[in-house]
């Protein structure tokens, strides 16, 4: 009787936690899951220096949603296993602690996608446990793709600010003039802002990585602050040393996020956290 108690315990605790990982990545976005980072960390400690590193991101995005269905799965699999074939019965007969916990978790993974197979249940109690399990499995299906359809616009905007930082780059060096556009330097701003909110929404960007290893945010940054300070200096109009201020204060409120959130240590300066992000993303 203690070791069913303990069993079904054990069960309702990976079913809660599946579920609080699962809150935290979709709709509590600013506190990312202990789950989803553990394996993010774990495929990009892996693949990042090797050929496989631009498929790391979505290495990790379907790892992380197979994640929460194992851990459902196998959850309910820990309520179901005392139960068989006493109140949970089906065609297989055969005996034995090993066909108990696969019988447990066939029926497992028939009730998280509805489909129960032949197996019946005999107390009403245990056919809400049952249809609940179903619900989860609705509503990990419809939270995965609503994340899949948030995303990628994140990592769309966050692409478009790095390539176009670089084009901003190429072009000083090509015709040796400073950008005395205030708008386009208010647009960067605007931009590095943007960035700043879809990283602290969707911690998992920082998986995604481009094919260009020279081509990342962490290696644009810099770039943004140099175009700051450049148009800081000098005989700039007011226009633009605001625009100029604007961005700069953008990229301190961008660091303060890094130092926060991802950095594992205070950085001195915008140029250390700058570094720091780079060694981490490299």
């Amino acid at each position: 009787m203690t070791s069913t108690i303990l069993i079904e315990i054990a069960g309702v605790a990976l079913v809660v936690f599946a579920l609080r990982e699962m809150f935290h990545d979709i709709f509590h976005p600013t506190q990312s899951g202990g789950l989803s980072e553990l394996v993010g960390c774990m495929i990009s400690g892996a693949l990042r220096h090797t050929r496989l590193r631009p498929s790391v991101g979505p290495l990790a995005l379907v790892s992380v949603i197979f994640a929460w269905v194992v851990v459902v799965t196998f959850g309910f699999t820990l309520i179901y296993f005392p139960l068989i074939p006493g109140q949970i019965s089906g065609e297989a007969t055969s005996s034995g602690a090993g066909a108990q916990l696969l019988h447990s978790l066939a029926w497992s993974f028939g009730a998280l996608s509805f489909r129960m197979f032949d197996m019946h249940v005999s107390p009403n109690g245990l056919k809400l446990v049952v249809a609940l399990e179903g619900l989860i499995g609705i509503a990990m299906i419809t939270a995965s793709v609503s994340w899949l359809v948030l995303l990628f616009p994140a990592l769309e905007r966050t692409r478009f600010l790095v390539r176009k930082t670089f084009a901003l780059v190429r072009a000083k060096q090509t015709s040796h003039t400073k950008i005395e556009s205030d708008w386009l330097v208010t647009d960067m701003a605007d931009r590095v802002i943007q960035a700043r909110i879809d990283l602290v929404l969707f911690p998992i960007l920082l998986n995604f990585y481009s094919v260009d290893p020279s081509q990342t945010l962490a290696r644009a940054l810099p770039h943004l602050q140099q175009i700051a300070d450049e148009e800081l200096g000098g005989d700039s109009s007011p226009q633009l040393r605001f625009a100029a201020t604007y961005l700069r204060e953008a990229l301190l409120d961008f660091c303060r996020m890094l130092s926060d959130r991802i950095l594992s240590a205070e950085p001195e300066s915008t140029e250390a956290a700058f570094r720091s992000f780079i060694a981490l993303t490299d």
